[in-house]
C-alpha cells in the first residue's frame, strides 16, 4: 500500500530534558508550516516523564491530527550516536531537522523558508541559519556563527578551509538516506557508518556538504540555550581533544575528505590535528550586555534602547523600521544602541575586559547602508576607486582626544604624505576644530566635513563623495559609535580598504565588517589581538610612536605584511 511521505521529519533526541522539552516542542507547533510532518521521539534512557510532556503538549495544540508523532524508547541511555542514527533510520520525510530538547526555534516562518530552498534549488543538501547563543550561568547572548559567512552558499571546502559551523536547532537537512519502496510503499533508511561512530552535529554537517551545497540564511533562527550540559560544553578539555580527533581521523577513514583535493586533503588534517593537541581553553568568561547593573543607570542613558532586551529583539525592532522604510528611525537606534555601549561607565568596564563586539552590528550597518545608497541613487555598482587616486581617511570628528584616535590619523598622514595625495572625510559625529583644519589645508591635506543633522543624509553624502574620489585606500576610524562610516562605506570604494581604531573602551565596529581588508595595529598586544580575531586578514604593524616612524621600516602602501 502506497504511504504518503512527510515533508520534513523532526528527530529530536532525548535524556531528562523534562525542563526544557516544552519550550521545544511548542516551537515547532507555532510553525507556520501547512505540510505534514512527523516528529521522531527517541527517549533514550530518560527517567523524568519526558515523553508524556510530549505527547500532552501535541494533543492540546492546534495541530493536534495533523502532526504524526512516533515514540522509540531506550531502556537504557544509548550515547547521542546511536540516538540520532535510530531516529533517521526511522525518518521517512523528504528533509529532516535534528531539535534538541534543550533548542528551539524563534522564528515561526524557520521550516518554509529552508524547505521552500531545498525544493527550489536540488543542488542544496542542506539549509543553515543564524542561532543566538544564551549562556544561562549569565545570561549573556552571542551569535552563531560568530562570524557572517562570505558567501550564502558553502561547499564541503568553504566550510572546513573556512571552519565554518552551524548549530544543530539552525539546521534542515534533504533526507536521501531514504529510499521508498516500489509504488510508493514503505521503503528503508541506510544509515552512513559515520553517524553511528561520530557523535554531535559537526558530522552531520560534514556528511550533507561532501553531499551537495549548504546555503546561509542570514537570520536568527533559533535558540541553543547553553547550560553546560551539552555534548560538547559538558567536557573537559581532554574529552573535547578526544571528541576532536575522533571526529577527523573518522572523516579521514570513511573517505570524506576525498572530496577536497588530495594535499588540500592532508594538508588540512594535519593543520586541524595540530591545532588540536595545541590549543588551551580560553579563560575568558562570557559577559551579558545587559547586566543587571544597568537597571540602576538614569532614564535618559537607556533612551531608544530601554526597550531593547536581547540582540533579537534589536534585529526585530530594526527589520520593522525597515519595512516601514523609517530608515533614518533605524539608523538612530543602532548608533544609541553603540554609543550606550561605548560610553556607559558599567558596559564600558566591561568592555574594556572583554572587547565587546559584535558582526551583527556591522552587518546591519551594511544592510542599512546598501538602502540608503539605493534610495539615493548613490551606491556604488562597479569599483570606483583607482590605484593612482589619493589614501582617504575617514574620521568621526578632527578633533585631538584623549584617548589617542587623532594621533593614529597624524601617523598615518607622516606615512603617507610623501606618497600620495590624502583626503580627510569628517562625518562631524564629534566636535570640530577649525584651527586644526586650516592646518591641516595647509598642510595640502584636503578636508571635507559634513554638518547634515540627520544620520541617513551624512551616510549618503559619504557615500557619494566616496564614488567621486576614487581613493587607492580607505583607512576608517569610526571612533566605536560611528554608524554612519560602517554604514557608508561599500566594498566598491577602494582597492583596499582598513580599519584604523585604538583598542580602546568602548565598541568598536567594523572589526568582523565584510568591507575591509584587514586592520593597522598601533600595539604588539593589538597585533596578537587582531591575529586571533580574524585570522584571515591582513595586518599593518604600525607602532604607535609618531618619532620613530621614519625609521620603522613602514612602507607607504600598506598593508604591512605580519605573517
Amino acid at each position: 500500500m502506497a504511504i504518503v511521505r512527510p515533508t520534513v521529519s523532526i528527530l529530536m533526541l532525548c535524556l531528562n530534558e523534562a525542563v526544557f522539552i516544552r519550550r521545544a516542542i511548542r516551537s515547532v507547533l507555532m510553525q507556520n508550516f501547512g505540510d505534514p510532518i512527523e516528529i521522531i521521539f527517541v527517549d533514550d534512557g530518560s527517567s523524568d516523564g519526558s515523553a508524556w510532556i510530549l505527547r500532552e503538549e501535541i494533543q492540546q495544540s492546534r495541530h493536534h491530527g495533523d502532526v504524526a508523532l512516533r515514540l522509540i524508547s531506550n531502556p537504557e541511555p544509548s550515547g547521542n550516536a546511536r540516538a540520532f542514527a535510530t531516529a533517521l533510520a526511522a525518518a521517512r520525510g523528504f528533509y529532516y531537522h535534528v531539535l534538541d530538547c534543550d533548542d528551539y526555534w524563534i522564528d515561526p516562518d524557520k521550516l518554509q523558508i529552508q524547505v521552500d530552498l531545498l525544493r527550489g534549488q536540488p543542488q542544496l543538501a542542506g539549509v543553515a541559519g543564524r542561532t543566538i547563543v544564551r549562556n544561562q550561568i549569565d545570561g549573556s547572548e552571542s551569535f552563531h556563527p560568530q562570524r557572517e559567512p562570505v558567501k550564502t552558499v558553502l561547499s564541503f571546502e568553504d566550510l572546513l578551509m573556512g571552519n565554518i559551523y552551524f548549530h544543530t536547532s539552525a539546521m534542515l537537512y534533504r533526507n536521501d538516506f531514504y529510499q521508498p519502496g516500489p509504488d510508493g510503499t514503505a521503503g528503508s533508511t541506510v544509515v552512513p557508518a559515520i553517524f553511528h561512530e561520530v557523535r554531535g552535529d559537526s558530522i552531520r554537517l560534514y556528511v550533507h556538504a561532501a553531499r551537495g551545497l549548504i546555503a546561509y540564511v542570514p537570520q536568527s533562527l533559533s535558540v541553543y540555550d547553553d547550560h553546560g550540559g551539552g555534548i560538547w560544553t559538558s567536557l573537559d578539555w581532554p574529552g573535547k581533544q578526544a571528541l576532536l580527533h575522533n571526529l577527523y581521523s573518522k572523516m579521514q577513514q570513511h573517505g570524506l575528505l576525498a572530496a577536497l583535493p588530495e594535499p588540500q586533503a592532508e594538508a588540512y588534517l594535519a593543520q586541524r590535528m595540530a591545532e588540536i593537541a595545541a590549543y588551551a581553553p580560553s579563560t575568558l568568561t562570557p559577559i551579558s550586555l545587559y547586566s543587571a547593573e544597568t537597571l540602576a543607570l538614569p532614564r535618559h542613558r537607556l533612551i531608544r534602547i530601554s526597550h531593547i532586551a536581547s540582540l533579537r529583539a534589536l534585529e526585530i525592532q530594526l527589520a520593522a523600521l525597515v519595512a516601514e522604510d523609517r530608515l533614518e528611525d533605524a539608523m538612530q537606534v543602532l548608533w544609541r544602541f553603540v554609543t550606550a555601549l561605548s560610553y556607559d561607565s558599567n558596559l564600558a568596564r566591561i568592555s574594556r575586559r572583554r572587547r565587546i563586539a559584535s558582526f551583527e552590528i556591522d552587518w546591519q550597518c551594511g544592510h542599512l547602508g546598501g538602502l540608503i545608497g539605493a534610495r539615493h541613487e548613490v551606491l556604488p555598482q562597479a569599483p570606483c576607486g583607482s590605484a593612482d587616486g589619493p589614501v582617504v581617511i575617514l574620521v568621526s570628528g578632527i578633533v585631538p582626544d584623549l584617548e589617542g584616535l587623532w594621533d593614529e590619523v597624524r601617523d598615518m598622514i607622516a606615512l603617507h604624505q610623501d606618497r600620495h595625495k590624502i583626503s580627510i572625510i569628517s562625518t562631524e559625529l564629534m566636535p570640530s576644530a577649525q584651527e586644526l583644519c586650516d592646518q591641516l589645508r595647509a598642510e595640502g591635506i584636503h578636508v571635507m566635513r559634513n554638518t547634515d543633522d540627520r544620520l541617513v543624509d551624512k551616510t549618503a553624502w559619504l557615500m557619494w563623495h566616496l564614488g567621486q574620489l576614487g581613493a587607492s585606500q580607505i583607512l576608517l576610524n569610526p571612533a566605536r559609535n560611528d554608524v554612519v562610516i560602517a554604514a557608508a562605506v561599500q566594498r566598491h570604494h577602494a582597492p583596499r580598504i582598513h580599519l584604523l581604531t585604538a583598542l580602546g573602551s568602548g565598541f568598536a565596529l567594523c572589526r568582523y565588517s565584510e568591507i575591509i581588508d584587514g586592520f593597522v595595529a598601533r600595539r604588539p598586544y593589538d597585533l596578537a589581538y587582531y591575529r586571533k580575531l580574524v585570522p584571515a586578514r591582513e595586518i599593518a604593524y604600525v607602532p604607535a610612536f609618531p618619532t620613530s616612524l621614519s625609521g620603522c621600516g613602514c612602507r607607504a602602501d600598506l598593508p604591512i605584511s605580519c605573517r
